[in-house]
């Protein structure tokens, strides 16, 4: 009798203490909800409040001044490298992702052929 009166007064310790626990989870969560609105934001605007003030041709007759100082070679250059990232024709695109596909490719095919006259030579030093 003593034992099964004490086996319910654990369980009901159990489900007090996951009661409790439960309870302070949510306490902790609402605290941590309240001191997150109070915080700065992980991400902040790009735009600038006193970016409306100054007007945006000043900054590209800037561009087309700075232009000025570059070679012709240079822009070029630079023309090209605008022109691949518009067509995805960059480093990163599908056409370099082929090309290592392909040497890949053609490596492992290199290493088989090797594998495969090397097992010859020696199946054919065992006879």
């Amino acid at each position: 009798m003593e034992l099964d009166k004490l086996d319910q007064k654990l369980k009901v310790l159990k489900r007090k203490g996951v009661n409790v626990s439960i309870k302070n989870r949510k306490l902790a969560d609402r605290e941590i909800q309240e001191a997150g609105l109070n915080r700065k934001p992980k991400v902040y605007s790009m735009e600038d409040v006193n970016d409306g003030a100054e007007p945006v041709e000043d900054a590209e007759i800037s561009d087309k001044d700075k232009a000025f100082h570059y070679t012709v070679q240079e822009y070029n250059a630079w023309k090209q490298k605008q022109n691949q990232r518009k067509n995805g024709q960059g480093q990163r695109s599908g056409n370099s992702y082929d090309q290592v596909a392909k040497l890949s490719y053609e490596k492992t095919l290199r290493n088989l052929v090797t594998q495969n006259s090397n097992k010859n030579e020696n199946s054919v030093n065992k006879k």
